[in-house]
């Protein structure tokens, strides 16, 4: 009998490694009350198993606000090259240290793009882009 391998919370860790490199807040969702000026949702939006029992491939959607347009280009920038400068190495949650993750190699999954977002109000700039984690437990 197979005892199948349970892959780490990339979102968790990736949103966790956000906020303690990059110095930019970051949630799973839009808070919902004291909402920061610069803030970048992160979320799982797909990804695909590439070996049963030892690699993982999630890929998860960035979306990043701030008041500028170009400030919210310049944190997404920021946001994509210090996940991409980190890999090939092992990343663990600053909290629960038992979500932890190795991960081999970062790619580009949707390149950064500007989406104004129409709803949130008072509006702010958003760019979005998606990465591609190649990891294991």
């Amino acid at each position: 009998m197979s005892t199948f391998q349970i892959f780490p919370n990339m979102e968790a860790i990736v949103i966790d490694k956000v906020v303690t490199t990059a110095g930019v807040d970051a949630f799973d969702r839009i808070p919902a009350v004291n909402r920061p000026n610069e803030f970048a949702i992160i979320h799982l939006s797909g990804g695909i198993v590439l070996e049963r029992h030892k690699w993982n491939i999630p890929d998860l959607h960035f979306d990043v606000y701030a008041e500028s347009k170009s400030r919210a280009h310049e944190l997404a920038q920021t946001i994509r090259q210090i996940l991409m400068d980190n890999e090939g190495s092992r990343w663990t949650h600053s909290v629960y240290t038992s979500i932890t993750a190795f991960v081999s190699k970062v790619s580009d999954g949707m390149s950064i793009q500007w989406l104004p977002d129409p709803i949130e109000q008072p509006l702010l700039a958003r760019y979005v882009f998606g990465l591609s984690f190649v990891c294991s437990p």
